[in-house]
């Protein structure tokens, strides 16, 4: 199965087995979660995915959809090309390509989050659909998070190149309480990779 990865274990079928649904995706998982949690009238879940049960709803629902679907080819794999290379540096320039790989990855970034910005800027929203936190931003905060917070300092000038973004950011930490715990550890992890980065600096000056 693909990680992330969910496997739901439902009722057992007719030769007595418990039936299984491996879900794979990070957006799908969440979508799931929230459809099935819908089916028991969960209003804490419905006010992130809302179930389709009238126009209005189906609207929403429909603004939050299309974020998991832009995220996956505009943030996320704008990511990956701007992260891998930025981690193993010393791999990519040791075969000449760090620049030719790291630029152009930090050309598409910028694109991305230009149209975030714009999007915030020109709508007057606190959340990427309104003024209500749903998936869509459980989906991109910690993707635009470990790019300029988590202290691997890619984006150092974010919080000036991208000051709605940047707010949007700050309103997500504020509102949303289990984020903060849950995405320490990538903070960690994040810190540790640049004292360990400053020390072989300091090293080769030497």
């Amino acid at each position: 199965a693909k990680i992330p990865c969910l496997i739901h274990n439902t009722s057992s079928n007719a030769s007595g087995n418990t039936d299984s649904n491996p879900i794979g995706e990070g957006s799908a998982i969440m979508q799931y979660i929230c459809n099935v949690s819908n089916n028991t009238n969960n209003s804490s879940i419905s006010s992130i995915y809302p179930p389709p049960m009238c126009l209005e709803s189906s609207q929403q629902r429909a603004k939050i959809d299309f974020w998991l679907s832009w995220y996956h080819h505009n943030t996320r794999n704008c990511t990956l090309k701007l992260f891998h290379p930025y981690i193993f540096r010393k791999m990519y320039e040791n075969i000449g390509g760090y620049e030719k790989v790291f630029n152009p990855g930090l050309k598409s970034i910028n694109k991305s989050f230009q149209y975030i910005e714009n999007h915030f800027k020109n709508n007057n929203i606190m959340y990427l659909t309104g003024n209500n936190v749903t998936i869509a931003d459980y989906m991109l905060l910690p993707e635009i998070d470990k790019l300029f917070s988590s202290g691997y300092g890619i984006l150092p000038n974010f919080q000036h190149d991208y000051p709605y973004i940047y707010q949007w950011w700050n309103n997500c930490n504020t509102n949303i309480s289990s984020y903060k715990s849950n995405y320490d550890v990538v903070a960690i992890a994040g810190q540790a990779y640049q004292e360990r980065i400053a020390v072989k600096m300091e090293k080769t000056e030497k």
